[in-house]
């Protein structure tokens, strides 16, 4: 009886063990802290949208509107936005037709704060959080997405690396 007990706490602590080196590698897997300055300077396309709008239309509801990469082509009849992060601080937003013309574009500077980036464009700056992961940059805020007044629609852009600038 007392064999049974003993192998049966080496099982245990066999998993315990195990368990514990799992975790620590999980850990050290995971994405270090961002340094956007270094991190996001290159070419990104965004690649998926999600609004979580609270009141449209003044009523008291929440709907949720999801642009994915396709959409942009199908529904809007344009390539998906891109952003070009220099490493001198500049950046430029452009919407492109199908067709690859300019269909609309915007220019200002962009600096960094731990996870927060700053866009400052001549008609307004804008505030995003920032989660960085490889080659996708997520940027969450809240704005008035539907126009109502009110700054309360939660807003995410996943964005994909096209292009590394250094």
């Amino acid at each position: 009886m007392q064999k049974n007990s003993i192998k049966w706490r080496r099982c245990c602590l066999w998993v315990a063990s195990a368990l514990l080196v799992c975790s620590c590698r999980q850990s050290d897997q995971a994405v270090g802290p961002v340094n956007l300055k270094q991190d996001l300077p290159g070419l990104w396309i965004t690649s998926r949208i999600e609004v979580n709008i609270n009141s449209l239309n003044g009523q008291d509801s929440s709907v949720v509107e999801v642009i994915e990469e396709a959409t942009w082509r199908n529904r809007f009849s344009v390539h998906p936005p891109e952003y070009y992060f220099s490493p001198d601080q500049q950046f430029r937003r452009e919407h492109r037709s199908l067709a690859d013309t300019l269909i609309s574009s915007a220019r200002g500077l962009w600096n960094a704060f731990s996870d927060t980036l700053m866009l400052i464009e001549p008609d307004g700056t804008y505030q995003y959080i920032v989660s960085f992961d490889q080659k996708q940059v997520v940027f969450s805020t809240t704005l008035d997405w539907d126009g109502d007044g009110e700054a309360d629609d939660a807003f995410k852009s996943w964005n994909r690396l096209l292009r590394k600038i250094e």
